[in-house]
């Protein structure tokens, strides 16, 4: 059986990588890597959308973004709320501000802001998966 070994230069690269991405307000790789460890194993049913509920999708997806912006403005705003939460203020921004349905926030992403404000992660969690 092979086992991988990393190399020192390939830490030190992937540590140059990290670096710059939080550099970037890019360091969401925390994120990836739950939506990776949460994803099934092997594909599900293809969820069909019909083109014509496309919209209605996007004003529901928006609508939510607005409320979840209201409640972090409500607790200091953006940056505040960022600091808290450990989510790059520039991320933060760029899902609230988004004026397309993406990015969705992840769900680590809202347990994260739920943590900061001091909520039940479901108070959040549940708008996003009814």
């Amino acid at each position: 059986m092979n086992v991988f070994k990393t190399t020192p230069e390939q830490v030190l690269h992937l540590a140059t990588l990290m670096v710059d991405m939080k550099k970037a307000g890019t360091d969401d790789i925390q994120d990836a890597i739950d939506d990776d460890a949460d994803a099934p194993q092997v594909p599900l049913q293809k969820l069909y959308l019909p083109y014509d509920k496309l919209e209605d999708v996007a004003q529901r997806v928006m609508a939510e973004k607005a409320k979840l912006r209201r409640l972090i403005d409500r607790h200091g705003g953006v940056s505040a709320v960022a600091a808290k939460s450990g989510i790059p203020q520039p991320s933060l921004s760029r899902m609230l501000n988004s004026p397309s349905i993406s990015p969705i926030p992840r769900r680590a992403t809202l347990y994260k802001i739920a943590i900061a404000l001091g909520l039940p992660g479901m108070d959040i969690i549940m708008e996003w998966t009814r």
